[in-house]
């Protein structure tokens, strides 16, 4: 007898196909798709199961049977859809940040803390293959414990690409502060290390010469740093648009250093002082490792093989085979690090604390914080998303 599928919907087609053709690959039926726009619908049909069905709104889509769905819709826009699948008992794989407001976060954890559904965030920098190795070698205990670790993950675009993705004042991209966008640079730090941020600064870099020619009201660039809950310091820049594309990661350990190399992002470096050195290990060595499982899958699927792993966990999470990694609480802690990582910026430097949404008081303290960089119906918002020309 075949195996049943796991079946999936997926709401928001641009960046929500791309994820279903790997969750294809892994083995799930996608059965469900919803968007509003007729050219994204279109990038969907080619993953749909035969007798798949496409809805233009969420209020009819979320009644169709399955058992997971790809939240892919804006950016800004994720938590009340979330909330309304976990509600429901279906469960959420949630791109990009879990959220946009400090009263979102609160209202997600709780969300999932009541429903018989997972949550998992979409992460997929920690899943190429040389992220894994970095881990795999954290991990074996030969570099000691982390002291000291940064990411960072460089994406600019040039003015007919920024446009083309936000073409109106209102878009999301336009307004999304330094800090917010940093799942790819802070996510594979706490995958390496499995710690938690425990408080935040930031400072931040005006340079509006950067956007000029399109409608961003946002900066370029902002350094972070955040104690974390193993006592290491890290720091990283979220989503920069500056000089440079490019993502990079680097764990310093009492005993030895890993690092993914700036010329290749596909080779790592691991090196020890000669008196650390483990016996079996070089002491300084460069190479490509390979993806630990299902390699051929993976080299089939975007973000340099992490959508399929991405895809192929989420699956376990449904199946009850295991738990996310970046399960609600993970989630959330990045989103407060990028929410009040740009009050540290707005404010000098101000060291933030990290909430432990796990704790009913930490909940409490941040459920009524509803402030947003991002447009409001009326076209005003909260706090800038610049710090203004320097």
């Amino acid at each position: 007898m075949e195996e049943k599928k796991i079946r999936l919907g997926v709401f928001g087609c641009y960046r929500g196909s791309a994820i279903a053709a790997c969750a294809k690959i892994a083995g799930a039926e996608i059965v469900a798709a919803c968007d509003s726009n007729p050219k994204m619908i279109e990038r969907i049909k080619p993953h749909l199961a035969e007798d798949g069905v496409i809805y233009d709104n969420f209020d009819e889509f979320i009644n169709h049977e399955m058992d997971g769905c790809i939240v892919a819709n804006y950016y800004c826009e994720h938590v009340p859809y979330a909330i309304r699948l976990l509600e429901k008992g279906i469960s959420v794989l949630s791109e990009c940040a879990a959220a946009i407001t400090m009263a979102q976060c609160v209202e997600l954890v709780r969300a999932v803390e009541a429903s018989t559904a997972k949550y998992m965030l979409v992460e997929n920098y920690p899943y190429s293959a040389a992220c894994q190795e970095l881990k795999r070698v954290y991990q074996s205990g030969s570099l000691g414990r982390v002291v000291y670790a940064e990411g960072e993950y460089v994406h600019p675009m040039s003015v007919k690409e920024h446009t083309g993705y936000a073409p109106t004042p209102d878009h999301w991209r336009n307004h999304i502060p330094p800090t917010y966008y940093n799942t790819h640079s802070l996510g594979p730090i706490m995958h390496v290390t499995e710690a938690m941020p425990v408080c935040v600064s930031s400072q931040a870099v005006s340079r509006p010469e950067i956007h000029e020619g399109t409608l961003a009201q946002n900066d370029p660039f902002a350094l972070m740093m955040c104690k974390m809950s193993d006592g290491s310091v890290i720091s990283f820049s979220a989503w920069a648009q500056m000089g440079g594309h490019g993502h990079w990661y680097r764990i310093n350990g009492t005993k030895g250093a890993a690092e993914i190399t700036r010329y290749d992002p596909h080779r790592i470096r691991v090196v020890y002082n000669g008196y650390d050195r483990p016996e079996d290990q070089p002491r300084d060595s460069v190479y490509a490792p390979e993806f630990p499982f299902d390699a051929d899958k993976a080299k089939k699927c975007g973000h340099a093989g992490g959508d399929y792993y991405i895809a192929h966990q989420f699956l376990e999470v449904i199946e009850g085979k295991r738990e996310p990694f970046f399960n609600v609480y993970r989630a959330t802690a990045m989103a407060s690090c990028g929410i009040l990582g740009w009050r540290s910026c707005l404010e000098g430097g101000k060291v933030y604390q990290i909430p432990d949404f796990r704790r009913e008081e930490d909940k409490k303290m941040y459920e009524n914080d509803h402030v947003s960089p991002f447009c409001k119906e009326d076209g005003t918002t909260d706090i800038p998303a610049t710090l203004g020309e320097k």
